[in-house]
């Protein structure tokens, strides 16, 4: 490693993580639609959460929810596709 590298370690945690399903293998390909395929990964398992959540929740609430997710989603592909392109610094 070229550089030293800080790793932390949580003790104790309140509670555990959800399983959100298995990672992409570390292979180091980032190949063509290898940002898609994340985002895809991403919005997958937030989907997987939300319809555990979702049912319980009046329709105005859910609407407002959904909204703000494509937003965030929205936002986080522009991101990604500027960075892509070396838009960004």
């Amino acid at each position: 490693m070229p550089e030293p590298i800080r790793v932390f370690r949580l003790l104790d945690t309140l509670a555990p993580l959800p399983q959100l399903g298995p990672l992409p293998p570390p292979d180091g390909n980032e190949g063509r639609g290898e940002v898609s395929r994340h985002l895809r990964a991403a919005a997958q398992a937030a989907a997987r959460q939300a319809e555990e959540v979702l049912p319980r929740l009046p329709d105005k609430l859910r609407v407002f929810i959904g909204a703000g997710l494509a937003a965030m989603m929205a936002v986080a592909t522009a991101f990604f596709a500027l960075a892509r392109l070396g838009a960004l610094p």
